[in-house]
């Protein structure tokens, strides 16, 4: 649970502060990292737990009663977002799933920054469908944050400045159970607007806002009135437009018709009016470019448009309106930009009575959003709700990834509206921030799993020691090593990279094995080990204290090797997600570590979703011998009846060699057909397995291939694993086109990574009870070869059902993507 257990704290301590530096006086540090964390990082509650026992050791590193500290907390993953969400950058929008790192997006203070991390995509994750006040909508992982008051702070006379001091942070199951369970929203407070530099543009922003406005669409012609008239013509002139003036005859109010000279050809090449010599169209819209122009020229854009088109009420509400509907939400996309909340309001437009269409009114509050005196006067910033209230409702399963960015906040801006939301950050920074504001001669060595996470530690460390305060020398300042003027400072260093010489004080490793993939490798984990033991604690000074934190991911891994080798030398916090035997906090067996955000049944949805084998080792911190305990017998549910629709996938593990000699017992040819029951749980319809030479294996492949056609025709799909080398390749091509030639919808792949990860989301289906096998006498073979798996002397069969699953999990439409590559289609 995230809290603000004193929201006044930060806001007293940042402005003591900051008196102490400009007094040349050197603020007293708290003597603790307890006491620190709630000066420093008040917007978490610290009290839980888990919180206290890692506190502790921390407190003894510090006094230098413990040199050698391990922790074990359950891995946090899922601070992530829909791989869809559109993410606000200089050129536009771009998706989530398309970000890479280097790309440049905007921090909550509207500042550019860059992402620095990317997490993998996290399959099959429970996720929200976060909605704000003012019309835009994200889909968010369960466990993403967001910064957000929990309580309304801007009461009757209070304003703003009262929100800003209730700001915490808080998960995104967290705030939709308590919807639910209050009916009370969180409020997120608005971001500053995107800082972008001056752009180069054909038209002057206020005269093409004055032009979309209230514009004739067929010239450089805008109607005004006489009150408006000399305003307009200044504001034309000044940005260098010959202007004329024709009165209005049907008016007597001494309106009339202001005319830009030279303005159509502009609207006509940026493709805002007909073009009637090429025959093309035009139409009102804002041009990209605009929308990613300076404060101050989307500013005056907005101006013109409300100018010549807006309405301010008394109360300061601005209004735009139209009858275009893409016109409308790129204005609100503009209000967006500059930091202000604006609500589309949809209705029907009406003269005299008369229905005329629909149209569009984008609504806000804005101080200088018009420049007419008259209009401009009225204008005001929003003084109950700057911000935004966010609503909550379950979105189902979706992948999702999370990212890391430059922003010192550690936010980033989400979504259309451009909303402020929470990247990932360590207790590694803010403990290495603690230390150097503690003594700036402290000298720390970061490492981590590679150079570029070690380096993205290092800079977030830089950046929250300088803002509490340190002074950086300006002699060494890279993002791998830099100093304090007082001589300490930070070196990056990715595992496995030597070190000449460990001259440091304190030594943090968080997580030097970064993937399933790496645990899985017996040459990566001696190769991490040895870099452990000969090149970082070999080479330590007599008082270099050395705190490792990691999530566990094999029984093997470093980790494991200290535990088994070394653990009388380290001081151990091992704190399972569930409590166990002997639990060292004192807990029940069964309790949970975070009841209040992760509680037991969260805990049971993450057993299901992760496996027996997933959940042992990444939330209890237990890895268990894969030996006999991936699938179990008793797991695979047995039916008598085949499902007739739906959608019907088969999935083929090659191979074409006969016993012979030393090879008396070659790999089979395997192919699983699977389908979607209307329950939702799979069904493995047959498992076909044979040996076989090339020849008589693809022979078989089309006489499989009729019978399936013949029974699921329209509703069936092959995949076929490419063979290996540049001739595997041509006998796969050959045989996917003999085989599209009967009709048949196929695709190839070439899987990556080890057998073992595939197959790790079947075991988690087959455990819950989401795997069925229907009738046949293949049902025996595929069981026992699975209960071997993956140290049995044959995979074949479970190669073929963990393809075809894996495929149903995938909509269809994902096939053509660039995670699969379609068929040999030519």
């Amino acid at each position: 649970m995230l809290l603000s257990p004193a929201p006044d704290l930060q806001l007293r301590a940042r402005a003591k502060l900051k008196l102490r530096q400009q007094q040349g006086e050197t603020p007293r540090v708290p003597p603790t990292f307890g006491e620190w964390l709630q000066v420093a990082r008040p917007e978490y509650d610290w009290s839980a737990r888990h919180f206290t026992a890692m506190r502790a050791v921390l407190d003894d590193i510090t006094a230098g009663r413990v040199r050698r500290a391990y922790m074990s907390v359950p891995i946090r993953h899922g601070k992530a977002l829909a791989l869809d969400t559109p993410i606000p950058t200089p050129d536009g929008f771009k998706a989530m799933g398309d970000l890479v790192v280097g790309d440049t997006v905007f921090g909550d203070d509207g500042k550019p920054c860059h992402v620095t991390w990317l997490s993998p995509v996290f399959r099959d994750r429970h996720t929200f469908r976060v909605t704000t006040d003012d019309g835009d909508c994200v889909i968010a992982d369960e466990a993403h944050e967001w910064p957000v008051a929990v309580t309304p702070g801007n009461r009757r006379g209070k304003g703003k400045r009262e929100v800003g001091r209730c700001i915490s942070i808080r998960e995104t199951r967290w705030l939709a159970e308590r919807q639910v369970r209050t009916g009370k929203r969180p409020y997120v407070p608005n971001a500053g607007a995107i800082d972008l530099p001056h752009a180069e543009l054909p038209i002057d922003p206020y005269v093409l806002g004055a032009w979309l406005g209230d514009g004739h669409s067929r010239g450089g012609q805008f109607t005004v009135g006489a009150a408006d008239r000399s305003h307009l013509e200044q504001q034309l002139q000044s940005s260098g437009h010959v202007v004329s003036w024709m009165p209005s005859m049907e008016t007597a109010n001494g309106g009339g018709t202001c005319t830009a000279h030279e303005l159509r050809g502009l609207l006509v090449s940026g493709g805002l009016l007909q073009n009637n010599q090429r025959g093309e169209e035009g139409e009102k819209h804002i041009p990209a470019a605009y929308l990613r122009a300076s404060v101050a020229q989307r500013t005056a854009l907005l101006q013109g448009l409300i100018d010549t088109d807006g309405y301010v009420a008394k109360d300061g509400q601005v209004e735009f309106c139209t009858t275009l509907p893409d016109l409308a939400r790129q204005v609100q996309e503009l209000v967006w930009s500059l930091g202000r909340k604006a609500s589309l309001i949809r209705g029907r437009a009406t003269i005299g009575g008369r229905d005329c269409g629909e149209k569009y009114r984008v609504m806000f509050y804005m101080a200088g959003a018009a420049r007419i005196p008259r209009k401009a006067e009225r204008c005001r910033d929003s003084v109950k709700r700057a911000g935004r209230y966010l609503s909550f409702e379950y979105a189902g399963i979706a992948d999702t990834r999370c990212i890391e960015v430059s922003s010192p906040t550690h936010l980033f801006l989400c979504g259309r509206g451009m909303t402020p939301t929470r990247n990932t950050e360590h207790n590694t920074i803010s403990y290495a921030v603690f230390r150097l504001e503690r003594d700036p001669k402290t000298r720390i060595l970061v490492c981590s799993y590679n150079q570029r996470k070690a380096e993205k530690f290092s800079r977030d460390i830089r950046k929250l020691a300088k803002a509490r305060g340190v002074a950086m020398s300006k002699d060494r300042d890279a993002a791998g090593e830099w100093e304090t003027e007082a001589g300490g400072g930070v070196l990056a260093v990715g595992a496995g990279a030597g070190v000449a010489s460990v001259n440091a004080d304190l030594i943090l490793i968080d997580d030097p094995i970064g993937s399933r993939d790496d645990a899985e490798s017996p040459a990566k984990r001696e190769q991490v080990w040895d870099w452990f033991t000969n090149d970082i604690l070999a080479r330590c000074e007599p008082t270099t204290a050395v705190l490792k934190t990691m999530s566990r991911w094999h029984q093997d891994d470093p980790a494991g090797r200290l535990l088994d080798q070394q653990r009388a030398r380290w001081t151990v916090v091992d704190l399972p997600a569930e409590a166990e035997a002997d639990d060292p906090l004192g807990r029940a067996e069964g309790e949970p570590l975070w009841p209040a955000l992760r509680n037991s049944e969260w805990l049971n949805e993450k057993r299901e979703e992760l496996g027996s084998y997933g959940f042992a080792s990444l939330l209890q911190g237990r890895p268990r011998p894969r030996e006999g305990g991936m699938f179990k017998w008793s797991w695979w549910q047995l039916v008598e009846d085949v499902p007739l629709h739906g959608e019907f996938v088969r999935y083929w593990d090659l191979a074409g060699t006969l016993p012979k000699g030393k090879r008396h017992d070659p790999d089979y040819t395997a192919g699983a057909l699977v389908c979607r029951r209307a329950d939702a749980r799979l069904c493995v319809v047959d498992v076909a397995r044979f040996r076989k030479s090339i020849a008589e294996r693809n022979a078989e492949l089309r006489a499989i291939a009729e019978q399936d056609l013949r029974t699921y025709r329209g509703r069936l799909t092959w995949w076929i694993e490419t063979e290996a080398g540049i001739a595997g390749e041509e006998r796969t091509d050959e045989l996917v086109r003999s085989l599209q030639a009967m009709g048949l919808t196929v695709h190839t792949e070439r899987p990556t990574g080890s057998k073992v990860i595939r197959a790790e989301p079947l075991a988690a289906k087959a455990e819950a009870g989401n795997i069925v096998l229907g009738p046949g006498a293949w049902r025996d073979a595929f069981r026992t070869e699975a209960a071997d798996f993956p140290n049995g002397k044959h995979d074949d069969q479970v190669d073929a059902v963990v393809g075809a699953t894996a495929k149903l999990a995938v909509p269809a439409a994902a096939w053509g993507s660039s995670t699969f590559t379609s068929g040999f289609a030519r």
